[in-house]
């Protein structure tokens, strides 16, 4: 199995709120309080908050999804991975053939 993806570097100019985030932002303040999220993703609040502010930010939880950028621990990096399985090779031939196209 191949697995192609394009890594970039999400800065902090580039962060835009998903649906989800956007819906659950009821008062539209860019941020969401524990009573904003669905009942049954309560009980993350506290993981996902990991400023312990009492709300969860854009970048919060944009991490928390493995998009933002700076991983919060190996953890949350491990999470964002297709399996322990896959090893990632970068720059390597799949032709046999001069033609770099």
């Amino acid at each position: 199995m191949v697995l192609l993806t394009n890594a970039g570097t999400v800065n902090a100019q580039s962060l835009k709120p998903d649906r989800r985030f956007t819906e659950w932002d009821r008062n539209r303040d860019g941020k969401l309080a524990r009573q904003e999220l669905p009942t049954q993703l309560r009980k993350n609040f506290a993981r996902v908050d990991a400023d312990k502010d009492g709300f969860i930010s854009l970048t919060e939880h944009l991490r928390f999804l493995g998009r933002g950028k700076g991983q919060a621990n190996a953890r949350q990096s491990r999470r964002n991975c297709v399996s322990d399985r896959v090893t990632l090779r970068q720059d390597l031939p799949y032709a046999d053939t001069d033609n770099s196209r």
